[in-house]
């Protein structure tokens, strides 16, 4: 099992399970969190939570499953 899911994951044998971020969103958000800190810098700090993908592949399997 990997994280962020890198292009190889897919082609391995047998193909990693992979958790993917969501980079895109976290990088907007990094920015608009920026920009308002510095219009406001007294301003809380923010928290943001962003769901993650869970990519099965065949390097998992379910509980119980002998391969």
């Amino acid at each position: 099992m990997t994280f962020d899911d890198p292009g190889f994951a897919p082609h391995l044998s047998p193909p990693l399970t992979a958790v993917e971020q969501p980079i895109e969103q976290m990088g907007e958000m990094g920015v608009r969190m920026l920009l308002r800190r510095l219009r406001e810098p007294a301003s809380d700090p923010r928290r943001v939570l962003l769901e993650p993908r869970l990519i099965v592949r065949e390097s998992v399997a379910p509980p119980g499953v002998n391969r």
